[in-house]
């Protein structure tokens, strides 16, 4: 049975445009409208003027006095104590009930805010299993969105209450989810769980030439190039920053990863020094079809995560025949494909299925022989990698099965209802 009218479909995000959720939620939506369904984009923040996007009136929904706390807040400095006194404003004095909660560590809802589904504060665990007995004595407080007190517990029951009374089809991007899922308190009110992995527009991030690309960005062409962000390098997020920097200070100061040419995409600023390597950093690239030249002209993509579930931009290089070298946390085991016959990785596959190299998370002294043994393999066998990573994202993470996915699905279960609906209808007297 096929769904005989449009479907109506809402698609939820924080904004239109982002980083990779946002991404993925923008373009999911995008093809349910080509696709004629009658699709919307709801968001918290709206930065396009696309006509089907709607941004959330959280504003207009509140009282008069805190519309015009915030108001007040608005029109004072961004910086300084123009900047904090807009703070005390917009949380503290405009809703007083609500910045009590959350001094309390009970979390707040107000979308587009963050709530970790799984667990009573954190989005990563970082290896706590506290998330699957309830929570409680949290030991990391800190880990983003940080609370200052611990109401860890008190949050889990209250979303263990919520999905209880709820009916949820869920759809993770990788198995490593889905297994976090089952063993959650969400899966108290999942009907039905299905893995369905992220995809990449392969229209616009595909194979190119290295030469061209790093002729245009004004790379030396010939010398080997890793690509990183450089968020990659900075404490307390979600990258290993620790063991990347340790591993850049690892490498041999006589040539071969060291002497190559290090960019760190997303920060703009002077030459940074770590150990033996120079880091160039260029500024964030917002235009897809300018990152992928960035992709093109690099040998290997480096994607250190401390904590990470199926992160875009190693399927945007994959897509673009450049091999990935990262760590094995979260779902990136099963978007690369680990070469056996590199010191420090996983021994996956040989160099006719591999498309990169998966280390341990955590261990500098493996990441660091894993970039030196991508480097150590000869020209020919970094060009398979390439070609792999290319050919294994089609067959597995192309934007458009994705997508076809969903809507397939999202359909069977209209039909799937308005089937029981009949049955039931005739079985009437």
């Amino acid at each position: 049975m096929n769904t005989a009218r449009p479907l109506t479909i809402m698609t939820v995000s924080t904004a239109d445009r982002g980083g990779g959720a946002e991404r993925v939620a923008r373009e999911l939506h995008e093809s349910y409208v080509a696709a004629h369904e009658d699709a919307w984009l709801v968001v918290g923040k709206k930065r396009s003027d696309d006509s089907r996007t709607i941004e959330l009136p959280n504003r207009a929904r509140r009282s008069a006095w805190a519309r015009a706390c915030m108001a007040a807040a608005d029109s004072l400095p961004r910086r300084g104590a123009g900047f904090r006194a807009a703070r005390i404003l917009r949380d503290g004095v405009a809703q007083p009930l609500r910045w009590a909660a959350r001094e309390a560590g009970r979390e707040d809802f107000d979308f587009p805010g963050t709530s970790a589904l799984l667990s009573g504060h954190c989005a990563h665990s970082l290896g706590c299993g506290r998330w699957e007995t309830g929570c409680g004595s949290c030991p990391a407080l800190w880990i983003y969105p940080a609370v200052p007190r611990d109401a860890t517990a008190f949050n889990w029951k209250r979303k263990r209450e919520v999905y209880a009374a709820s009916t949820l089809f869920v759809a993770t991007p990788c198995h490593w989810l889905a297994d976090r899922v089952r063993r959650s308190m969400l899966m108290a009110g999942v009907r039905e769980l299905r893995v369905i992995p992220d995809g990449v527009n392969r229209d616009v991030f595909g194979p190119g030439d290295r030469g061209a690309a790093r002729a245009e960005l004004g790379l030396d062409a010939g010398r080997p190039m890793f690509l990183f962000f450089a968020n990659s390098l900075r404490a307390r997020s979600w990258k290993d920053s620790a063991a990347f920097r340790g591993a850049l200070e690892r490498l041999a100061s006589d040539g071969g990863a060291a002497g190559a040419q290090w960019i760190a995409l997303g920060e703009s600023g002077p030459d940074e020094q770590v150990g033996p390597v120079r880091v160039r950093h260029v500024g964030l690239e917002s235009d897809d079809r300018r990152l992928r030249r960035w992709y093109h002209a690099a040998d290997a993509y480096v994607h250190p995560a401390l904590a990470d579930t199926f992160p875009h931009m190693v399927l945007e290089s994959l897509a673009c025949g450049t091999p990935v070298i990262a760590t094995a946390v979260g779902g990136i085991p099963e978007q690369v494909i680990s070469a056996a016959g590199i010191a420090g990785a996983a021994a996956d596959a040989g160099l006719d299925r591999a498309t990169g190299a998966i280390v341990p998370g955590g261990d500098p002294a493996a990441l660091a022989a894993a970039l030196e043994g991508f480097l150590a393999l000869d020209p020919a066998a970094r060009a398979a990698l390439g070609a792999n990573a290319t050919r294994d994202v089609g067959a597995r993470f192309d934007r458009r099965r994705q997508e076809r996915e969903y809507l397939a699905w999202m359909h069977e279960l209209v039909d799937a209802r308005a089937s029981r609906a009949a049955i039931s209808g005739a079985q009437r007297p």
